[in-house]
């Protein structure tokens, strides 16, 4: 059962409102809310928007190797540092989604308590170098994202991306020049 923030009426973890007074229990953006009742599957109750992170992490991926493997000596510094944001927020926001929509259904079928733990089952079957690329990424948002019942996997994956945004602007622009 999942309580109503509106009203604190409870309702089955499968209802997309409240049985009492209609407000949306799961916190998701109107791309991830499905349609009706038969797009549920496999325990998740939101459209997936799995295609666009795969897209965003080949994208920064397939940026990274032509930027390093193939344009890395045409390029100036400045120019290297001005395009790194890119791929990388690009990376870190397919990664972020990707994982944060199977974490969230693990908390919606009440299989993980916090999105700790299931981020820590989800990535059980990764080799361990992927597991540690997983908990870097969300090493900056996993203490908010526990403390909140966050359902948003496109919330948790823009936050995230936000996050690394911003402590990547930091650096290129407070620290890096000093270096």
């Amino acid at each position: 059962m999942i309580q109503c923030s509106s009203c604190g009426g409870s309702s089955p973890i499968e209802s997309e409102s409240c049985d009492y007074c209609g407000q949306f229990l799961l916190r998701l953006t109107p791309f991830e809310r499905r349609r009706s009742p038969l797009a549920q599957k496999g325990g998740t109750y939101f459209r997936s928007l799995g295609p666009l992170y795969k897209l965003s992490a080949l994208a920064g991926f397939l940026m990274m190797i032509v930027l390093y493997g193939f344009l890395f000596d045409s390029l100036s510094e400045t120019q290297l540092v001005s395009l790194s944001p890119i791929w990388f927020l690009l990376l870190v926001f397919g990664i972020c989604g990707m994982h944060a929509e199977k974490a969230v259904a693990l908390i919606l079928g009440e299989e993980a308590k916090t999105f700790s733990e299931a981020l820590s089952k989800v990535t059980q079957s990764l080799p361990p170098f992927m597991t540690l690329v997983v908990y870097f990424v969300f090493s900056l948002p996993c203490f908010f994202l526990d403390s909140t019942r966050f359902s948003s996997p496109l919330l948790i994956a823009t936050l995230t991306t936000g996050l690394w945004a911003g402590a990547l602007y930091f650096f290129l622009f407070a620290i890096f020049p000093s270096l």
